[in-house]
């Protein structure tokens, strides 16, 4: 049962990571408008100042907040997944131990890859349709082509790479499962 939970949460912290990175490219362009609506005194925004004297308001923050939590949980589910299923006690059974770890990541992740890719095409259409009508604004032409583009690699990458994957998450698990 151990190996079956660390391997699922692999997967899900790949998927995680995906949602992340999804996120993250909506990021700019929410800030970019919560920068713009700061100037406007609202009752429930809150502005504070960064760094560079720019307004933040409290959501900026919160959403900044949103992402850095999304990452520590995919990395606690990718590369911590054995100390997580050690916290939550889950036991090992022989019936579940002899599975194929490695063969059920490859799956997941080619899958994973493919849903990226599938996802990534309409938007992307999307995006080049649009560029007729955004010529002059050329800054968001880039913008709204640049997201699905970088999703649709990735998910290429997940495809193409996924033993390269396997490697770099399975990383010491692998190596003290073939040692003894």
């Amino acid at each position: 049962m151990r190996s079956l939970f660390i391997v699922v949460s692999k997967v899900f912290g790949l998927i995680q990571v995906y949602g992340g990175m999804a996120y993250l490219f909506t990021l700019p362009p929410m800030l970019h408008m919560l920068g713009q609506q700061s100037g406007s005194e609202d009752a429930h925004t809150i502005v504070y100042t960064s760094f560079y004297g720019e307004p933040i308001t409290l959501t900026a923050i919160s959403l900044v907040a949103m992402l850095l939590l999304t990452f520590g949980v995919a990395w606690l589910l990718i590369f911590r997944a054995a100390w997580l299923a050690d916290k939550l006690s889950i036991p090992e059974t022989d019936a579940i131990s002899s599975f194929p770890v490695e063969r059920i990541l490859y799956t997941g992740i080619k899958l994973i890859g493919l849903f990226v890719i599938v996802q990534g095409i309409p938007h992307l259409t999307q995006a080049v349709c649009q560029m007729r009508y955004t010529m002059p604004f050329r800054a968001y032409m880039w913008s709204s082509v640049t997201a699905p583009l970088i999703r649709i690699a990735i998910g290429v990458i997940l495809v193409i790479k996924t033993s390269a994957i396997i490697k770099l998450v399975m990383g010491k698990e692998k190596a003290v499962r073939e040692s003894p």
